[in-house]
């Protein structure tokens, strides 16, 4: 976005492939009508969500691929260009009138109009779900995160669309293993049965890497999956009345909760200094700045120097979704989005890096290994954090700050609105409204603080394979 005249102005460029055929190209440049730079964002990630179903039903379109590709992306236009219902009857004209609203509207008439109306004259039985069947249970997975959710996906960074691919193609594998390859039409009860029978005997076995039992959330996540890939796929196919044959299969699973710290514990053992001056400076700022902020590591990995704001009269940090360019990211819920004030040793840490981590950015994976590694060796985990993992799942122990922080937070007075509203955690009220200014929240929070060595920060770790001396 861009201001012009104190107004928010929408921009963005049209891709290569199909600028010949998008009439605003090279750049898209439209009025939002609004100076409120909240409501632009919205308005913005609107337009954007429409022009990615746009060039991508356009890109199938001109690629002219197999059937189904090409009927996706008709039925991505008629959405786009609003036609609710395709006639039933009427073929020639329901292809002219798709053509010149096209035409009109993005440009698209460059295509010599026999090749036009030929193709979506011939894809009309796809766009109404005729063909859904012939799709297999393998391509399911795909066919579910590269269009069904495509726009979903198109918001996330290349990390967050990994993590949230891994589980629909282990699903399906899974699937394949008990039930071979089929029709995704053709899926039956019996074979949700087999994929709860798989699961059942598994959660009797231990998992030869952790050595404990498998977890009854694991096998609830992939039948849920399952059914909720199957549900789309038949919704996108125009099934209204679909029903999951995964629906209410289901095991029961015990209660978990992040294992918590003690205020006295990250006191007196971590924030002492010591032993954590040896970590690696750029984690141990992640670490620290995560301990009286309540942030997610995620968010304190991924912050953009301009949602850093030191120089501000309550120094704070803003927790947001962004996309520039090829740099994007979205949070995990609504509640997140929240100006978070920088108070006690989060403060040191940040202002030891006020440009944030770069080098680190959508690396939130690798950074908390590489943390939890060092906790643990260095004996700076609570007892019952590097305990057994039998009944907790494994010790998480940065979001189990996040946790601590909630617990100091309430001892201080805060009540669970401000507490909420402060730590991003899900409400009644999902407005991206902020509820409590800065100098509110940042007064409760220096009251939860702890006390920390002023020098923490201090120094870089060792070179890896020297021991720092007695």
């Amino acid at each position: 976005m861009t201001l012009r005249r104190g107004r928010w102005v929408y921009v963005r460029r049209v891709p290569e492939a199909v600028a010949a055929y998008d009439r605003r190209a090279p750049t898209i440049r439209q009025a939002l009508g609004t100076d409120d730079r909240r409501l632009a964002m919205n308005l913005r990630d609107q337009h954007d969500r429409r022009n990615d179903r746009l060039w991508s039903a356009l890109k199938s379109f001109l690629a002219g691929g197999g059937r189904l590709e090409t009927g996706r992306a008709v039925e991505q236009i008629e959405m786009i260009l609003g036609l609710d219902q395709l006639p039933q009857e009427g073929n020639l004209l329901l292809v002219n009138r798709m053509a010149a609203l096209a035409d009109q509207i993005y440009g698209i008439g460059n295509l010599p109009s026999v090749t036009q109306a030929d193709a979506l004259q011939d894809l009309k039985p796809i766009a109404l779900g005729v063909e859904a069947g012939e799709v297999m249970v393998s391509e399911l997975a795909e066919i579910w995160i590269g269009r069904i959710k495509a726009v979903d996906f198109a918001s996330k960074s290349e990390a967050q669309r990994h993590r949230a691919s891994i589980w629909p193609r282990r699903a399906v594998a899974i699937f394949l293993e008990c039930c071979g390859d089929k029709p995704v039409e053709a899926v039956t009860a019996k074979d949700a049965q087999r994929v709860e029978d798989y699961w059942s005997d598994r959660l009797q076995e231990r998992n030869p890497r952790t050595g404990s039992l498998y977890s009854a959330d694991t096998a609830n996540r992939c039948l849920e999956t399952l059914g909720r890939m199957l549900k789309d796929f038949a919704r996108h196919s125009g099934d209204r009345e679909y029903k999951s044959p995964f629906q209410g299969r289901r095991f029961k699973a015990q209660p978990r909760r992040a294992l918590p710290y003690s205020g006295d514990w990250i006191r007196d053992r971590i924030l002492t200094g010591g032993d954590i001056k040896r970590m690696n400076r750029m984690h141990r700022a992640i670490f620290l700045a995560c301990v009286e902020s309540g942030c997610r590591l995620s968010e304190i990995v991924n912050l953009l120097p301009s949602h850093i704001r030191l120089d501000h009269e309550v120094p704070h940090i803003v927790i947001t979704d962004y996309d520039q360019g090829d740099t994007r990211r979205e949070l995990k819920t609504a509640a997140s989005v929240r100006e978070v004030p920088l108070v006690g040793v989060s403060l040191i840490a940040m202002q030891a890096f006020p440009e944030g981590f770069p080098a680190l950015r959508d690396r939130e994976d690798s950074v908390a290994t590489s943390v939890g590694k060092f906790l643990k060796e260095n004996n700076l985990l609570p007892p019952q954090q590097a305990a057994s993992r039998a009944s907790t799942g494994r010790p998480r122990p940065i979001h189990s700050l996040r946790h601590a922080f909630k617990d100091r937070l309430r001892k201080a007075g805060a009540g669970d609105e401000m507490v909420r509203y402060i730590g991003g955690w899900k409400r009644e009220d999902q407005e991206y409204g902020e509820g409590f200014d800065l100098e509110a929240k940042a007064e409760v929070m220096r009251r939860a603080a702890l006390q920390f060595d002023t020098s923490i920060m201090d120094g870089q770790a060792p070179r890896r394979g020297i021991k720092p001396k007695p």
